[in-house]
């Protein structure tokens, strides 16, 4: 996982075995997530490791953000589903049956998810509580 300094030259953020297909990548409260294509987990980075490493029930994880309640969102091209939940705790499938549902955002103030769907060339617009 790279970043960009504050003078815009790319450098290593974190790397090495763990890291392993990263997709999903969230900066919140100064906190950054990442979801893995390559797994069912998501965690959080603190200090180049991996912390609150988190089983989804399905993988293949790409998508991920905020609720903005402490609620996050995370879509799985294998369950074709975006689930919520709070980290540490269960997730549960918020959106189901959605194909290939990519990279995710959140509309906070309209309360509406956004899911592209990467093989149908669509973005869906879903309402949430």
């Amino acid at each position: 996982i790279y970043k960009l300094d504050a003078a815009g030259k790319v450098i290593k953020y974190v790397a090495g075995e763990g890291f392993e297909a990263p997709n999903g990548v969230l900066v919140h409260d100064g906190q950054v997530w990442v979801a893995s294509f390559g797994s069912k987990e998501f965690y959080r980075i603190d200090g180049g490791k991996k912390v609150d490493v988190q089983s989804m029930p399905t993988g293949g994880l790409d998508g991920l953000d905020h609720l903005g309640d402490g609620r996050l969102v995370v879509s799985s091209w294998e369950g074709k589903t975006v689930y919520v939940g709070r980290p540490g705790a269960a997730f549960t499938a918020m959106i189901s049956d959605v194909e290939s549902p990519a990279d995710i955002a959140v509309d906070r103030a309209r309360k509406k998810i956004l899911v592209p769907t990467f093989g149908g060339n669509t973005v869906r617009l879903y309402n949430y509580k």
